[in-house]
């Protein structure tokens, strides 16, 4: 249901309810880990963006594990390194 919420004002009765979209579809959708805690953060001084929080452990393994959301998957790809001059 978190589809829903894209263009939704983001104040603390949303963020707890996007909490407990996220919570459930762990609960039905992901049986490999356990879900240990979930954190919703707006950040304060973009405003637009949310950090999302995973806690959780693997059932299997029983390994602790966090997973943080936005993935900044591309960072970096356009450093140019270029020699110091002596």
């Amino acid at each position: 249901d978190i589809h829903r919420m894209v263009f939704e004002t983001m104040d603390e009765t949303m963020i707890n309810v996007l909490q407990e979209a996220i919570r459930k579809a762990v609960l039905y959708f992901e049986p490999r880990i356990t879900l240990n805690d979930t954190t919703v953060t707006l950040d304060k001084e973009e405003g637009n963006i949310l950090y999302i929080n995973l806690e959780y452990t693997v059932r299997l393994t029983n390994t602790r594990s966090n997973m943080v959301y936005p993935f900044y998957l591309l960072e970096g790809t356009n450093v140019r390194f270029e020699a110091a001059e002596d």
